[in-house]
């Protein structure tokens, strides 16, 4: 029980400080390649608590929501869904891919270290997902 409880205060563990912008470039990133975001350019008007923008076609959140420090709102449903978006293509084997002239290898088969641990990171940031969704969403800064 007391493993269990301490698993789960550890989903906010890796988290606790900021992310640095390029942490988010690549966070971004990947949750565009595994389908829990979209890139809209769509001009949308901010309701003040900033949680409203159009979802994508299966549900995808725009990607703005994460790509600024402009307080928007993650509601549980939509961290809910980057949570699994993200756990099932890390699951399915992830991606070896090219971004910001960097070679990333988000697969298993990984051997170099920092893959490896991007890889753990990104279970990680799955983990705070969804730790997230249970406890009321989250506010983007």
């Amino acid at each position: 029980e007391q493993a269990l409880r301490r698993a789960k205060e550890s989903a906010w563990a890796p988290f606790s400080k900021n992310l640095t912008m390029q942490n988010m470039a690549f966070v971004n990133e990947v949750l565009r390649r595994c389908g829990a975001t979209f890139r809209n350019s769509a001009a949308s008007a901010n309701n003040g608590r900033r949680t409203k923008l159009p979802r994508g076609p299966s549900g995808e959140i725009d990607q703005r929501k994460l790509g600024s420090n402009d307080g928007w709102l993650l509601r549980p449903a939509e961290c809910a869904f980057v949570a699994d978006r993200l756990k099932v293509w890390l699951d399915g084997g992830g991606e070896v891919f090219q971004f910001r002239d960097l070679s990333w290898n988000l697969t298993p088969t990984a051997q170099d270290k920092d893959d490896i641990a991007n890889r753990r990171f990104l279970y990680d940031l799955a983990a705070f997902f969804s730790r997230a969704a249970e406890h009321g969403g989250l506010e983007v800064w």
